[in-house]
């Protein structure tokens, strides 16, 4: 039954934000032929000897309870991802299939996640989406933030069935937050609740994780009886446990092989750890053979996920057969010799998929902040390429442009492979088709004086560009525009029309074939600058068309949607106020009745006013852009209210917090004494070091 409920500033901290990230690698099921066991293989002995319960897992465990959402936020190496896989396996558990993610930006997972869920009504569903949007937030466009907060609506209003899981690091957590009205709208309300990993984690829980990661350190001789020992003379095991930059990630590297670091410098060699985290990588990775960071380096060209290991493969000997090594051993695989040597330290490969990726994210943090600045290297990897992701990981840098002109100069460049992605789940990849790469060089990576170096100028670029968009290639274009490549796509048709690329090249035969217009506008609708973009266009070619170019079909239907979804984001803050206002006014009269009956109320007493609002909006910017063309009959005000606004869910999402309980925070009432005294009998009775 519906409960009044006292509002609070803590209760609303409480139903805070979410976050997201995605790349599918692998769904379990019950019935699925994909074994669960090889899945976890380096995790299993974690979970039972390794894992320790902290605070922060207990946390979530609690609040899937009642939340279809849960985001975890930390910096690097506080134990996120660890957490997160072991919620995995404690769910596979409970019977649910797990649906494992990694790059939310890759093609179409979003929608194909949530066809999923549709098309499996009964079957039970833990979704992970681990490290969301990786270790730099990239510009998502509006039409996939709207993807992101479908799917999380989706996951809420199953609430019974399903849990997704989140982590990200803060920065691009709030980075991605701040872009977008709808997708503040989804994760801004109830069933969703945030979790911060921050290094105040209980001494309890400290203590555990240093103890246990010791265990089985000692389990597996990476320390010895002697090392542990050293922990134990004078309590210095205390030190490590409160220290304010207590790490776990730090905890298990420091336990890891230390049989070169004396028992009796083990201590300095922690604290030193501690203090300085980012040398972990720094040091192992530069400590590693040429050949070995050779490897690496390579990977993350590819990936900063994981890629298939014959890609890898063809791309590490491609790029050994350049360097010339005087006394490589060729007669046998030098693949093979590196890849065992790095696995389980720097990279971890699925067997089972036969994908490999780095073992920890914070490797391609060390890879991103070193290699990037990295001209001489940035040179070699392009050199050596063979797929146009490869040049793409580094078309950020000014570094990229030399070596891409001496592929171009040579042809190379046109015997580039592009990556199969996975597009639809439990189905066959998609291979991005080079016109995009190339497009997107010859566009606005090279100038024109980039281009003479090739021998290339702007008649050839324009041939080129008439020569995609030809009736033959149509299905090929429109495909790739709405389905596999949107934002690939969008980006393209933006920078084309926009200035100055709309006044460097005649793109009548192309603009004026209608179909490819419609094409053309439907990629920009969303975009900010869609007026301006569509203005450029008639300037230089409304004399091509034979009918009002602003009545023409394609142009109404595209700006009618353009500022359907403006005024969608526009008004949304006005909303929620009025929302809630018109539910403080509402709740003493249906204290004790059903939820719906509340929701109702407020819907009813809502509508009409959303109305005007969005009337006054689009009349608003319908003024502001100079709009004549179009008037407010021309807009289906009740379809933007129920697919854009989306008032129902809204209203439920809203004042939902007005018959939630109190979410109450995980609270260790034992005092810090007695919490010391329990740490010191674990460490000082322990005996797992003698067999």
């Amino acid at each position: 039954m519906f409960e009044k409920k006292k509002i609070t500033q803590e209760g609303n901290d409480n139903y805070a934000v979410i976050d997201s990230k995605i790349n599918i690698l692998a769904i379990i099921t019950g019935n699925s032929d994909f074994d669960f066991e090889n899945y976890s293989e380096d995790l299993d002995d974690d979970f039972q000897e390794q894992f320790f319960e902290t605070k922060y897992y207990k946390k979530v465990i609690d609040s899937f309870n009642k939340n279809s959402v849960v985001v975890l936020l930390g910096i690097p190496g506080i134990g996120k991802t660890f957490t997160s896989k072991r919620l995995c396996f404690e769910y596979k558990e409970r019977g649910y299939s797990i649906l494992y993610s990694e790059n939310i930006n890759e093609n179409n997972q979003v929608r194909e996640i949530i066809d999923f869920i549709s098309k499996n009504p009964k079957l039970k569903i833990f979704i992970l989406l681990d490290d969301f949007l990786g270790l730099n937030y990239n510009l998502i466009k509006s039409e996939k933030d709207q993807e992101i907060a479908k799917l999380i609506k989706k996951v809420k209003k199953e609430n019974n069935r399903i849990k997704m899981l989140i982590n990200s690091r803060i920065p691009v957590y709030n980075v991605f937050k701040s872009t977008s009205e709808r997708t503040t709208q989804a994760i801004d309300s109830s069933q969703v609740h945030e979790i911060t990993f921050d290094s105040s984690l209980d001494i309890c829980d400290k203590a555990g994780i240093l103890y246990n990661h010791l265990k089985k350190a000692y389990k597996n001789r990476y320390i010895s009886e002697q090392h542990y020992s050293a922990l134990l003379n004078e309590k210095k095991y205390l030190e490590i446990i409160l220290n304010n930059e207590f790490n776990p990630r730090v905890i298990d590297y420091v336990t890891r092989d230390v049989k070169d670091i004396a028992p009796e410098n083990y201590f300095e060699y922690i604290i030193l750890n501690l203090k300085n985290p980012d040398k972990i990588w720094d040091k192992e990775i530069k400590n590693l053979q040429q050949i070995d960071r050779i490897f690496i380096f390579t990977l993350f060209s590819l990936t900063k996920t994981n890629v298939n290991l014959s890609t890898l493969r063809n791309c590490f000997d491609k790029r050994i057969k350049n360097e010339n090594f005087p006394s490589l051993d060729t007669t046998i695989s030098q693949f093979e010799v590196v890849s065992t040597r790095l696995l389980n330290s720097i990279i971890k490969i699925d067997k089972h998929f036969e994908k490999v990726g780095v073992l920890n994210p914070s490797i391609n943090d060390w890879l991103y902040k070193n290699l990037m600045s990295n001209s001489l290297e940035i040179e070699k990897i392009i050199s050596s390429a063979l797929y146009y992701e490869q040049i793409e990981c580094f078309d950020s840098t000014m570094y990229f442009k030399k070596p891409l002109i001496e592929l171009m100069k040579n042809y190379e460049f046109l015997k580039l492979n592009t990556l199969p992605k996975l597009v639809f789940i439990e189905s066959i990849e998609h291979t991005t088709p080079s016109y995009l790469y190339l497009l997107k060089m010859l566009l606005w990576k090279l100038d024109d004086t980039d281009l003479a170096k090739i021998g290339l100028d702007n008649d050839w670029v324009e041939n080129f560009i008439g020569e995609i968009f030809t009736s033959e290639n149509y299905n090929l274009v429109e495909s790739e525009a709405r389905l596999y490549n949107p934002l690939k796509s969008s980006e393209i048709f933006c920078k084309l029309f926009s200035e100055p690329l709309i006044n460097k090249y005649n793109l009548t035969k192309v603009i004026t074939n209608k179909k490819y217009f419609e094409v053309i506008l439907k990629s920009v609708a969303r975009d900010e600058a869609y007026f301006c973009i569509l203005n450029n266009i008639c300037k230089k070619y409304k004399i091509c068309f034979e009918d009002d170019f602003y009545n023409l079909p394609q142009v109404r239907s595209a700006s009618i949607n353009n500022i359907a979804t403006h005024v969608g984001n526009e008004i949304y803050d006005q909303l929620v106020s009025k929302i809630q206002e018109s539910a403080a006014s509402n709740i003493d009269n249906h204290e004790g009745e059903p939820f719906d009956d509340f929701v109702d109320t407020i819907y009813d007493e809502i509508y009409d006013v959303l109305n005007n609002m969005i009337s006054e909006a689009i009349s608003e910017k319908l003024y502001k852009e100079n709009i004549e063309w179009l008037d407010e009959t021309d807009f289906d005000i009740d379809t933007i209210i129920s697919d854009e606004v989306e008032l129902y869910d809204l209203i439920r999402d809203k004042c939902s917090i007005y018959c939630q309980s109190e979410d109450l925070e995980y609270n260790d009432k034992r005092n810090i004494e007695k919490e010391i005294i329990d740490v010191i009998e674990m460490f000082e009775s322990s005996k797992f070091f003698i067999s």
